[in-house]
């Protein structure tokens, strides 16, 4: 027979000799945690200028990048601070793209 404990957000499951089920109770909230990880998604990028950059990563200030497809230049982008109009006004000026 086992009977159900509550102590506070923990519930274990205990038997009547006293053994807990405590490593199915952790194993399964791993499995919870998990699967919530694979439910977020990265925001889609909007902007027209996207089809023209490639994302390259973060630079050594921890500003994201993007590298130019045709000249392959690099500008910061990304946050409030620097969004994509340095991308639209370098395609208006970027000469490989006519």
């Amino acid at each position: 027979m086992a009977e159900s404990v509550g102590n506070g957000n923990l519930l274990v499951e205990a038997n009547v000799d006293g053994v807990t089920n405590i490593n199915q109770f952790e194993e399964a909230q791993s499995q919870l945690e998990a699967d919530e990880g694979l439910a977020k998604r990265q925001k889609q990028c909007k902007a027209e200028c996207w089809k023209f950059f490639t994302r390259a990563g973060v630079g050594k200030d921890g500003i994201g990048r993007a590298k130019c497809n045709a000249c392959k230049k690099e500008y910061k982008c990304g946050g409030k601070l620097y969004g994509t109009s340095s991308l639209n006004r370098h395609l208006l000026s970027c000469q490989k793209t006519r």
